[in-house]
């Protein structure tokens, strides 16, 4: 029972493995100059998550089509892109070079927020202007 259970595994990782090629061989093909991520298969409809930066698209098993969008589970409700874009693209809070940063702590500063401001944006200002009301927190511009 264990060698047909390896076996399974085997076949079905191959399986995927070949799909991954077979697609990476299809999208170079038609789009020479992507810089193509990962290939991954999804649990859904046959379906293949495809990174290309930093953006999650999605492609057949053939790779003859190439689409991005939120999908959705109906039963749920769940943004299954957005959950999964989460997972794919998070920043590793601790990799950030943190010494660089100009470092401000308000109140005991037990939360940490890291972000990037221009003085000469606008939407910068109104977010410097918004963390005025935050307390508790040590932020790393």
């Amino acid at each position: 029972m264990k060698k047909l259970l390896a076996l399974l595994l085997l076949t079905t990782l191959s399986a995927a493995y070949a799909g991954e090629k077979e697609i990476r061989t299809s999208l170079k093909s038609k789009f020479p100059d992507i810089p193509l991520g990962q290939i991954t298969p999804t649990t859904y409809s046959g379906l293949y998550e495809v990174v290309i930066d930093d953006q999650l698209m999605y492609t057949d098993a053939k790779g003859d089509y190439l689409f991005n969008g939120s999908i959705v589970e109906t039963k749920t409700r769940r943004n299954l892109s957005e959950e999964r874009s989460k997972v794919l693209f998070a920043v590793d809070f601790k990799a950030l070079p943190l010494e660089l940063a100009v470092k401000r702590v308000k109140g005991n500063g037990k939360r940490k927020m890291a972000y990037f401001s221009d003085p000469n944006c606008s939407y910068c200002e109104k977010l410097e202007k918004e963390l005025v009301n935050v307390t508790d927190v040590t932020l790393y511009i």
